[in-house]
């Protein structure tokens, strides 16, 4: 599956808008977690279920340019959405900055 496909923007408004905006400033601005300070990447998925691109932001944790993903939807009981995107397919865009790149995960 690839990226170019139909973009389906997250129902949740603040998930999609921070994609948005993160992207259109080449990660120059709404480049951290909510109020919390802490930064962010954006991770591009494929729906399994419709197909549609995905894009969520997500705390970044790296280290030494391997980045660690955790899919807690805050705490919640159940997964995120885009865990079983990475179930149906593994491979991703992660943009931490102006360039996304891909990668499997």
């Amino acid at each position: 599956m690839g990226f170019d496909g139909e973009y389906g923007p997250s129902t949740w408004e603040w998930v999609a808008d921070q994609a948005a905006e993160y992207e259109a400033s080449n990660g120059q601005q709404a480049n951290t977690l909510r109020d919390t300070g802490l930064p962010i990447i954006v991770m591009t998925t494929v729906g399994h279920k419709t197909g549609l691109v995905r894009k969520v932001p997500l705390m970044k944790v790296d280290h030494e340019g391997i980045y660690a993903i955790v899919a807690s939807k805050g705490g919640a009981v159940n997964h995120p959405g885009w865990y079983h995107n990475l179930l149906a397919d593994p491979t991703v865009l992660i943009q931490d900055g102006p360039e996304p790149f891909e990668t499997t995960v």
